[in-house]
């Protein structure tokens, strides 16, 4: 099992690549890029330098980024793009509304193993097909999640 500041970093990863892509956002977060600059500047290489360049300006800290990209996210749901999925055997067409019913029903079910002490599986399996599925629609995410 990872650490805490794994499990920390790796959220943060995919926020970054949510918002700015791979290139702009998780490339300079997780390599030495701004190593030259931090050094230059008179500042340890941090992650609130990093993020500072990163964010260009327009976030003051990683709490007002999340903020804010939740917010989008939020207000850009009902634009979420339809997409097709295998799950439990079946092939369903899944919105914005269907993917809230489904990923309620896989923690309902992740619960339950978890009561029977079992490894919880549901809501990885869910996320997976559903993150693999707009991979492929978006160009490996190059493209748009919403229409």
């Amino acid at each position: 099992m990872g650490h805490l500041g794994d499990i920390t970093m790796r959220r943060t990863v995919y926020e970054l690549l949510a918002e700015f892509g791979y290139k702009d956002g998780v490339v300079p977060y997780i390599s030495n890029m701004y190593k030259d600059a931090a050094k230059n500047s008179g500042h340890k290489l941090s992650d609130t330098f990093i993020l500072n360049k990163i964010f260009k300006g327009n976030y003051s800290n990683l709490k007002e980024f999340k903020n804010k990209m939740f917010e989008r996210r939020i207000h850009n749901l009902s634009r979420l793009k339809e997409i097709e999925i295998e799950w439990e055997g079946k092939t369903i067409k899944v919105n914005n509304i269907k993917l809230e019913e489904l990923m309620k029903n896989a923690v309902n079910k992740d619960l339950e193993l978890i009561n029977q002490n079992r490894k919880p599986k549901y809501v990885d399996e869910l996320k997976k097909v559903v993150y693999k599925k707009y991979f492929n629609i978006t160009n490996e995410f190059r493209e748009s999640i919403y229409n």
